[in-house]
């Protein structure tokens, strides 16, 4: 029994080792298994907050209920905005890391209800930032939505 502890205390010191190394590493810009763990991690716990919130279902509402003032404001027809909406998908986007070496190609602020983001897009279109008071994170784009990513300011 004794043996059988020692044994098992080893291993948890050995866990214990390897989950502080990558800690430390990570924070010293070093990629390992732990600190991709740790991202994946707070992707997936971003991705559920996202949904529990319900603000994905606030904003197609609220880019539903305003195609007449999205026209006006972009010029273009109600129906292709209504197809813009559609292609945006909203539902369908998610929080995801940015991939290395990605180059920002513009950066605008968005303001809707006294709200101010600031939208990074990247010379990949698949990932937009976007910068709020409470920080920065990340969006993968569907496919369908990449080439309305340079209307947000209108929206």
């Amino acid at each position: 029994m004794r043996k059988a502890f020692k044994v098992f205390a080893a291993i948890l010191l050995a866990i214990i080792v390897l989950v502080v190394a990558g800690i430390l590493l990570a924070k010293s810009g070093v990629d390992n298994p732990v600190s991709d763990a740790a991202e994946k991690a707070t992707i997936e716990a971003a991705n559920a907050a996202l949904d529990a919130s319900g603000i994905k279902g606030q904003i197609d509402s609220a880019l539903r209920s305003n195609v007449d003032a999205i026209s006006r404001q972009t010029g273009l027809p109600p129906a292709v905005v209504e197809q813009m909406v559609e292609d945006l998908d909203v539902q369908s986007w998610t929080v995801a890391a940015l991939p290395d070496g990605a180059v920002v190609t513009d950066t605008t602020a968005v303001t809707y209800s006294g709200h101010t983001v600031q939208v990074t897009s990247y010379d990949d279109p698949g990932y937009i930032t976007l910068g709020t008071e409470a920080g920065e994170f990340t969006l993968a784009v569907p496919s369908n939505a990449q080439g309305y990513i340079s209307y947000l300011e209108y929206l």
